[in-house]
Order: C-alpha cells, then sequence, then structure tokens
C-alpha cells in the first residue's frame, strides 16, 4: 500500500467502494423479481489471503466462483486490468446506487462467465 495521506485516502476509498459492493449485492439478491441473470447465484467474502491475490470478493455464479476487484477510479481500474487482465473489475463511485453497482457486477462477471463457458464447450468437442 502507498505510504503517506494519499495511500490512506485511497485505501479507505477502495474500502467504500468494497462495501457497497458487498451492500448492494446483498440488497438485490434478497429481493424478489429484481432482474439480475439466474447464472447470479450469492456472493461471499475473500480472506485476508486471497485480498492480497487481488481479489476484493467472489462472486458465485452456475460455473462456479469468479474473482471479482472493486476500484474507485477509472484510473485505477486501467492499471489493474493491465496487470491482471484475468480478474474482472468493476469501478464503484461514492454516488453510485445499488442497480447501477449490480449492473457492472453483471456485465463484468458476465463476460469472465462467458469466456470460461467457450472454454468448456472447446474442450467437450
Amino acid at each position: 500500500m502507498k505510504e503517506g495521506i494519499f495511500g490512506k485516502i485511497g485505501h479507505e476509498r477502495g474500502t467504500l467502494a468494497e462495501d457497497k459492493v458487498k451492500s448492494a449485492l446483498l440488497k438485490v439478491l434478497s429481493e424478489k423479481d429484481t432482474g439480475i441473470p439466474d447464472w447470479l447465484l450469492g456472493h461471499e467474502s475473500v480472506t485476508k489471503k486471497e485480498d492480497a491475490k487481488k481479489i476484493d470478493r467472489w462472486i458465485i455464479t452456475d460455473v462456479g466462483k469468479i474473482k471479482l476487484q472493486v476500484k474507485s477510479s477509472q484510473e485505477a481500474a486501467k492499471k489493474f486490468r493491465e496487470e491482471h487482465p484475468d480478474i474482472p473489475v468493476i469501478v464503484v463511485r461514492q454516488g453510485d446506487d445499488d442497480r447501477l453497482i449490480i449492473s457492472r457486477i453483471v456485465n463484468a462477471i458476465g463476460q469472465q462467465r462467458k469466456i470460461f463457458l467457450q472454454k468448456r464447450n472447446q474442450l467437450q468437442e
């Protein structure tokens, strides 16, 4: 983690963004008729070891658990994608509502799920 006041502020922003993701998932997945895809089954917290491996949350799908990284800025997300292209990443800002956050999760995880399904289908051919 970066040292100094800016590193601390960035860490706090990141923690707030991760908390917003957890809250949105808890709320939307507990509602009926949410409009989310049937393949999105739930979510799990990560261990400290997993967090150190750049995973902020597990998204449980019909094809298994998929990693999710949460960033609070486009710049940080871009850098992360360059360094970890195999881990889906979303940007969450302070004013984002639950539906917008869920939409971003569905988009990012849906793309990773599609890649998994394509690879699985190739192996079965």
